[in-house]
């Protein structure tokens, strides 16, 4: 399935793990605050008094410079941590790396760099590189005061570093390889750690990005189910997070069982409304929109609901479930909702069509019209999409006159369209349209060798998409009815060998072969529906088919082998296209009586004629029967018989083809 903007977390244009990347943009470690006044010697400047402050005076001493570099680092590192707590992050960063260029031997100057990672990372925006290349420095300390901290924050950073497509980056793919190496390490070293459920959500965030998804789940199982973590402030993104996971794997399954946990446990989460409209997209998928409606209508009918991200999708949404669930009425009043609550979303913009749609799915006609008019009315690239349904509900409804001033209008102003405005929908919409146009005009009598002109042009304009099939097969069936039958096969090859799977290739194939069999070409249309009808053994007209081909094989001089398939017919009688058709079964007795004429076999002849003539008497040539019935009757020098079948023929059938043979053989009789 293309991924709607619903696939992701409402609100969010990355996966629903990024999205939560936003939500949890601090890592839980100690705050800058509460991580520089770690150090008790350490505490604000302002706050500090010279060692034995309280005892009394004694005769000054000249400091050696080892103290005068001891107090300079721990002035320089109280400056730098006064900044950084009260939110200076320039200040703090300026002050921090002055300590590391002056003293960068000195055991504080490990914490140093730590905290000025801190400062890059939390900086707004945050400096994220940066941030990692000075946890890097830092940890090369292996006694860093902040070994644990600086562990999970470089973690942190590289996740952020890595992008949601990571193979488009090598250096994000890099960035997301190491955060896993470092979350792993940070889990082994410090199992217990407070910040051990943000390591298993950040190492599985980074495999998800990576593209490893399974082992993705894996991770996040582990934060879900290790009993020790059951207060984790991240369960529920965890849980979300496997469900759109499993919805990847397609285990849809498996995805909805962990929406419904985090719904279950944790109703007032505000991912539970993400899961909600999750679980509506996995019932649409599974056909099972009354389902998906539900769903639907609890997400609108939660706090502020139209204030969410996304709230005119998830309504639109709402409107579609309904109408593909067959409730037409509700999903007409909801997208006229939809529309009034955002009257500027674009999906708002749609709902008049949408509404429009579901009352002709209803078969409220009068209805849909009218609101297809509203929509025609525009005049832009949605107006072309309505003057299709337009016409189609002219078809429906048999009015297909009204079919060619609809589509002619339409085109003429859609020509006005700048081609930059035709999005891919709206030229496939014109492409409808035009095919409708042609539709309309074949049904009349001067209209054909423009429709044939239109089919052929869509054919040809629109070869890679999907009416392109049926374009071409109209181009071929349009010129076959219109008796040019070059062109009837030249499109009839064009299908065969750029559509040979599609479900028009058995009627493409009919055409084909009649146009072989007008043309003369007798034992090539003989095969052409031999295999035509092997291959449409379920097509309503097969024995129609089959009966073009024995009339192909008698022509082409074999009536014997037209004998043989005439027999095969005859024991398939009982098949339903053959049995419930007496036109079918009437024209096989009539080529069963040609084929045992033209083989010098008049009794057996004259029996399948009559039988034929008991069948049906008023099929399309049934006058032809009794033509060569009493030829039949001349080969015996029946002369009698002959006449009265010849004076019937005229009788019956005054207006038949026939006629004047008939009269000229009849007064050879007399």
């Amino acid at each position: 399935m293309k991924k709607n903007p619903i696939t992701k977390a409402a609100g969010s244009k990355l996966k629903p793990q990024n999205r939560r990347h936003r939500l949890l943009c601090v890592l839980a470690s100690l705050s800058s605050v509460g991580l520089v006044t770690t150090f008790p010697e350490f505490s604000l400047a302002q706050n500090r008094q010279p060692p034995g402050a309280n005892r009394p005076a004694a005769p000054a001493r000249k400091m050696t410079d080892e103290e005068k570099r001891k107090d300079r680092v721990r002035a320089l590192f109280a400056d730098a941590a006064n900044a950084q707590n009260n939110g200076a992050y320039p200040l703090a960063m300026e002050q921090w790396q002055k300590l590391i260029k002056e003293f960068p031997s000195d055991p504080l100057a490990s914490s140093a760099r730590y905290y000025l990672g801190l400062c890059f990372q939390e900086q707004n925006p945050p400096d994220y590189a940066n941030a990692v290349g000075a946890f890097r420095k830092a940890l090369e300390d292996k006694s860093l005061k902040e070994h644990e901290e600086a562990l999970v924050n470089l973690g942190w950073c590289l996740v952020q570093l890595g992008t949601p497509n990571a193979d488009a980056d090598k250096n994000a793919k890099s960035a997301l390889v190491e955060a896993s190496k470092v979350f792993g390490s940070f889990l082994e070293k410090y199992p217990d750690s407070p910040s051990a459920d943000r390591a298993i959500f950040y190492a599985a965030e980074a495999e998800s990005r990576l593209g490893n998804t399974q082992k993705a789940v894996g991770l996040y199982n582990q934060l879900v189910q290790n009993k020790k973590l059951a207060k984790s402030t991240l369960l529920p993104e965890a849980l979300f997070a496997i469900g759109f996971s499993y919805e990847e794997l397609k285990q849809p399954k498996l995805a909805s069982e962990n929406y419904e946990v985090l719904i279950a446990e944790h109703s007032k989460h505000p991912l539970v409304r993400d899961a909600n409209v999750r679980l509506g997209e996995i019932a649409l998928q599974m056909d099972k929109p009354d389902q998906a409606a539900a769903r639907y209508e609890k997400v609108i009918a939660s706090p502020d609901f139209k204030k969410s991200p996304l709230a005119d999708y998830i309504y639109s949404r709402y409107a579609f479930a309904l109408a593909k669930s067959g409730q037409y009425a509700k999903s007409s009043d909801a997208y006229k909702q939809l529309s009034a609550m955002f009257p500027n979303s674009k999906y708002a913009q749609n709902a008049s069509l949408s509404m429009a749609q579901t009352l002709m799915r209803d078969k409220k006609y009068p209805q849909a019209e009218e609101a297809f008019k509203q929509v025609l009315a525009g005049k832009d690239t949605k107006a072309i999409e309505a003057a299709h349904w337009l016409c189609q509900i002219a078809l429906l409804q048999n009015r297909k006159d009204q079919m060619v001033p609809i589509a002619r209008e339409a085109l003429s102003w859609a020509a006005q369209i700048p081609p930059k405005d035709l999005t891919p929908l709206a030229k496939s919409q014109l492409a409808l349209l035009k095919m409708d146009l042609a539709d309309g005009l074949f049904t009349t009598a001067d209209g054909k060798t423009e429709a044939r002109k239109l089919f052929e042009q869509v054919a040809l304009e629109t070869i890679d998409e999907a009416i392109a099939a049926r374009a071409t097969y109209n181009s071929a069936f349009s010129a076959l009815q219109t008796g040019d039958l070059p062109e009837a096969l030249r499109w009839a090859e064009a299908f065969e060998k750029k559509f040979p799977k599609d479900e028009l290739a058995i009627d493409v194939a009919y055409v084909r072969a009649e146009a072989l069999l007008q043309r003369g070409e007798h034992p090539a249309a003989s095969d052409a529906f031999e295999k035509l009808v092997v291959s449409a053994k379920d097509h309503p007209s097969r024995g129609a088919w089959e009966l073009r081909g024995i009339t192909a094989q008698y022509l082409s001089g074999q009536p014997d082998k037209a004998l043989v398939r005439l027999d095969r017919l005859f024991q398939a009688e009982k098949d339903p296209a053959i049995a419930g058709n007496p036109a079918i079964l009437a024209e096989a007795r009539f080529l069963q009586g040609a084929c045992m004429l033209k083989m010098a076999k008049p009794d057996e002849a004259i029996d399948a004629l009559q039988k034929s003539l008991q069948v049906s008497s008023n099929w399309g040539q049934a006058d032809e029967v009794l033509l060569v019935l009493a030829q039949a009757y001349e080969s015996k020098q029946d002369k009698a018989n002959a006449k009265t079948i010849l004076e019937r023929l005229l009788k019956e059938y005054p207006k038949s083809r026939f006629k004047t043979q008939a009269e000229f053989r009849l007064g050879q009789l007399s």
